[in-house]
């Protein structure tokens, strides 16, 4: 799928959300994941799929929590297993929260080691703090 065709999908769930407003950090968090090797999805793909689950459940009930189950949902995607860090020295992970892969990968000097771990970073904790803040 291509962006404008992710934008397009994206949008259409929003505005059947009523959330408008919440395209942008969604971006910003896609953005955050380019270069990624994530397996099989990408958090876009990802973040669509959750987007149409809320849409067909807000079908179901006026008296959704769609804030709430977003910031769980959210929360939950593999995507946060990935880890990526700078070995050398005091070693520093990457928050995607905080800064793109991209910008990770050409502010350490030393080569960069990726793997997959068995839970979130950040926590689940903090990405739906991040959410909550970002996503109104």
């Amino acid at each position: 799928m291509t962006q404008s065709q992710w934008e397009k999908s994206v949008t259409d769930a929003l505005t059947k959300l009523n959330k408008p407003k919440w395209l942008q950090p969604l971006q910003h968090l896609c953005e955050a994941f380019e270069g990624v090797n994530l397996d099989g999805d990408t958090i876009g793909s990802e973040i669509e799929l959750v987007l149409w689950d809320l849409v067909s459940l807000s079908g179901q009930s006026d008296n959704l929590p769609l804030e709430r189950l977003f910031q769980r949902r959210l929360s939950e995607l593999g995507c946060w297993t990935h880890r990526a860090f700078n070995p050398s020295g005091d070693p520093q992970y990457w928050n995607p929260l905080q800064e793109t892969f991209k910008q990770f990968k050409s502010d350490q000097c030393a080569s960069i080691r990726e793997y997959t771990a068995s839970n979130a970073h950040p926590a689940q904790d903090m990405i739906r703090k991040w959410a909550e803040a970002h996503c109104l």
